[in-house]
């Protein structure tokens, strides 16, 4: 993995968390709906730019982001006091074990 791949990969986990806070303001009637389009434009432009530029191969980035997408989103539900159930965790953990699987040789 290049380093513009650690960059975008960050990029991406931090625009999710972004995107679970928005989620939440929304929820509560805080913010309009249509706040979430701006951090799902952000997401996919960082999507669009991976699957182009990357050095992973499609299937692993593919299992990448979408493990690192969605811890980022329990880590921002977390931020705002959301509660992660016992079943939750597990889940958690399997999917960083498949993430390992999907990506060890």
């Amino acid at each position: 993995m290049g380093s513009l791949d650690y960059i975008a990969v960050t990029l991406y986990g931090l625009i999710c968390v972004l995107s679970s806070i928005v989620g939440v303001k929304v929820r509560k009637e805080n913010w309009p709906v249509w706040t979430t389009t701006i951090t799902s434009v952000g997401n996919m432009l960082v999507w669009t730019y991976v699957t182009k530029n990357s050095q992973l191969p499609l299937v692993n980035l593919s299992a990448l982001y979408d493990v690192v997408g969605a811890l980022a989103y329990f880590v921002g539900f977390a931020i705002f006091g959301e509660a992660i159930s016992p079943i939750q965790w597990v889940g958690i953990f399997m999917m960083i074990f498949s993430l390992y699987l999907i990506n060890s040789h």
